[in-house]
C-alpha cells in the first residue's frame, strides 16, 4: 500500500479523510481521474466531503500514479465499502495507520531530523507539497497553475483560503531565494524508498528501479508564510 498511498497523497493533494473514504468506484483508471465524493471522519464514519468545494475531480498522473494504483488494486484488501486505502480487514482505516506507513517510508529514505526521526510526520506535508508543485514555475519543475485552478484542485472553499495559505508562492509574491526548488527527478517524486535494501541503497518506490536512491532528495513542502510544516 505504501507506494500507492504516497503517490496518491503527493500527486493529488487529498486530505486524510478523503484518502480514507476514497473508493475504487471513485477512481476512473481509463480517464485518469480521481473523484472526491465522500470522506471518512475521525470516528471512521463515512459522510459528505468537508464542503461543497471539496467535492471535486483531480487528474491522475498517467505514467507514475496510474500504474501504482492498478498494481495496488490487485493486492488491496477487499471489503464491502470497496475502499482504495482500507484497513487490513477491508474496513475504514485509522488516520494513524496511514500516517505510520508514510512516516516509515520517509525514515527509510533518510529524510530525518538530527535525532533520526522522520522529518515530515503529517499527511498535510504531502498536501502542501502538491500545492507547491501546482504553483511553482515550470522552470523550477512546477506546473505554474493560476490561483483559481489551485483552489479547485485543493478543494478550498474560497480563493481567499488559497491565497492566504500559498499566496507567497505565486509569481507576483514570490520572494527571491524562497521559491521551492524541484529537480526533474523530484517532480516525478523520486524522493522516497522502500524498506528493501539493494546494493547498499534503497529500491526506488516510484518506478520500481533497483538504482540506489540518494538521501539528498527532500520533501520541500511549503505551507503558510513560507514555513515548512
Amino acid at each position: 500500500m505504501t507506494r500507492a498511498l504516497l503517490l496518491t497523497v503527493a500527486l493529488t493533494g487529498l486530505r486524510s479523510s478523503e484518502l480514507r473514504g476514497l473508493r475504487w468506484s471513485d477512481v476512473d483508471l481509463k480517464a485518469c481521474e480521481l473523484h472526491v465524493r465522500q470522506r471518512a471522519d475521525k470516528y471512521r464514519a463515512i459522510g459528505a466531503p468537508k464542503s461543497a468545494s471539496s467535492r471535486r475531480t483531480v487528474p491522475t498522473d498517467h505514467d507514475v500514479l496510474l500504474p501504482a494504483l492498478k498494481a495496488w488494486r490487485l493486492a488491496c484488501p477487499k471489503g464491502e465499502l470497496g475502499l482504495v486505502f482500507p484497513g487490513s480487514d477491508g474496513g475504514i482505516a485509522h488516520h494513524r495507520g496511514l500516517l505510520l506507513k508514510l512516516q516509515a517510508a520517509v525514515k527509510a529514505a533518510s529524510v530525518v531530523d538530527k535525532s533520526g526521526e522522520p522529518k515530515y510526520t503529517g499527511l498535510h506535508s504531502f498536501r502542501h507539497f502538491f500545492a507547491s508543485w501546482c504553483i511553482n514555475a515550470r522552470s523550477l519543475g512546477g506546473r505554474e497553475l493560476p490561483p483559481k485552478a489551485v483552489q479547485a484542485l485543493m478543494g478550498h472553499a474560497s480563493i481567499t483560503e488559497t491565497l492566504d495559505t500559498y499566496g507567497h508562492l505565486f509569481p507576483s509574491k514570490r520572494r527571491q531565494g524562497r521559491a521551492v526548488q524541484f529537480s526533474a527527478g523530484f517532480v516525478r517524486l523520486r524522493i522516497l524508498a522502500t524498506h528493501m535494501r539493494h546494493r547498499g541503497g534503497f529500491f526506488n518506490i516510484i518506478n520500481g528501479s533497483a538504482r540506489p536512491v540518494s538521501p539528498r532528495y527532500k520533501i520541500h513542502a511549503v505551507g503558510r508564510g513560507g514555513r515548512r510544516p
